[in-house]
This record gives structure tokens, sequence and C-alpha cells, in this order.
């Protein structure tokens, strides 16, 4: 029976590295020669599916998983526990996140990490974080287009969105749900221009802020999808090249 999956891109690279195997240790326990999964993690030469099966038993993932390559993500900053969102700094490297497996939403995102602990204690400045400084506890995809456009559609109201709003007299990135105020026209798109006022209730509501009222939106942009468990699904952080 042929072969019935294209190979360009094939995860298996990937999730070794996930599952911190070398080639040599995943040949042991398959039972093959080193140079064949050199050359089946090269895409130099074709898997079959018993090849795609055995590899994804060893690997503890689903077949899917190892076929098609995923969409690096641009990491745009790190979300608080006051579902504040901190912007990385200029000064720091731009960082890309992976999944494994197919990410159709990757390419159009960018992502907000969900830190699970922080290894250096006493780090504030999220905006600094290392790759060595961060666990991640989920990752969230944020419409990237959204941002730079000048105006909120009906995608953001009453839903998961990131919004630029102007908080204590400075403008702040803030994660929550977005109901337009009294007065405003409505669902629609809205001429953010005209300074409407909104409510933000946020991801994570704090004891200070349960609701934030009569805020001003610069911009806003919903969120497409989390990954709620990323070391169960497989992820890499890695400087952009």
């Amino acid at each position: 029976m042929g072969n019935l999956f294209d190979m360009s891109g094939n995860q298996l690279r990937h999730w070794a590295k996930v599952r911190q195997l070398s080639g040599k240790e995943i040949a042991r326990l398959r039972g093959i020669r080193p140079e064949t999964v050199s050359r089946h993690m090269n895409d130099r030469h074709a898997m079959s599916q018993v090849d795609f099966a055995a590899y994804a038993d060893i690997l503890d993932v689903d077949v899917a998983s190892l076929v098609s390559k995923s969409t690096p993500t641009p990491v745009f900053g790190v979300l608080d526990r006051s579902s504040f969102v901190h912007q990385r700094h200029a000064s720091q490297p731009a960082l890309i996140v992976s999944f494994g497996g197919p990410s159709a939403i990757g390419s159009v995102s960018i992502a907000v990490l969900q830190p699970k602990s922080m290894v250096r204690p006493g780090t504030h400045d999220f905006s600094r974080l290392t790759i060595d400084d961060v666990k991640m506890d989920g990752c969230f995809f944020v419409h990237a287009a959204s941002l730079t456009a000048q105006e909120i559609s009906d995608h953001c109201f009453t839903r998961l969105c990131m919004v630029s709003a102007k908080i204590s007299g400075e403008h702040q990135w803030y994660l929550g749900y977005l109901y337009p105020e009294p007065g405003n026209s409505g669902p629609g798109r809205q001429n953010i221009a005209s300074e409407r006022r909104y409510t933000v209730s946020p991801y994570w509501p704090t004891e200070d802020s349960r609701l934030l009222n009569g805020l001003e939106i610069e911009a806003a942009a919903p969120v497409l999808a989390k990954v709620y468990a990323p070391e169960v699904v497989g992820y890499q952080i890695s400087e952009e090249i």
C-alpha cells in the first residue's frame, strides 16, 4: 500500500526534542538503525504508515501530530495574575512559540503566554523575561491584524479579547471580555477615534478589578484560541531568527 501522508516538514525531530529523546534512543526503542531515524527526522527518506505509528507510540502522541509542521507564532508578551499583558521589551530577543501538529490559527496570530511559575524568584519585570524564566501554563492566540486596525468589530464584543486601554493615565494591554457601555451604537464596526467608552471584565477578576468601567480603548483583538495544557500538546519556545 502506498504512503498516504505528505512527508514534507514532518514533526519527528520536534517531538523527539519535546520528549528529550535522541535519535539513537528512538532507534534503540524501535529496533532500527540510528541512520534510518536520522533520515526520517531530516525528510531524506519517506515514512510509511507503520513508521508513523511506531514513532507516535514511542513519543506518546497521535499520528496527526507527526504528519504536519506547525506554524511558529510570534510571542507578544506575558499575562500576569491581574490580567495585564506585559509586552516584550524592545531590548529583548524576539521569541516564537511552536506546538506539535498543524496550526492554521498560529499563522494569523500573536501569542500571549500564561506562566505557571517564575523560575527566578522575585522576577517582576515580565517584559524582560527570558526563555528560561517562564514555565507555560497556557497560551492565548490573539488575532494579529486587529491590533493595527482603528476599529472594533462585533467579533470582540462579549468575547475574550486583548485590548489596549487607558488605565490610570497609561495605555496598557489587558485580557478580558469587552462590553460597550450605554450610549455606544452597539455591536458592529465602531470608530475608536470617536473615544467611545467600554467596560472590560478581566480574565482573572480580583477584588480591586472585578469590572473596569469607562475605558478608552485604543485597539482590540479577539482571542481566537487557547492551549490549556501546553505540556500535553508539546511546545517549544525559541528565539526568532
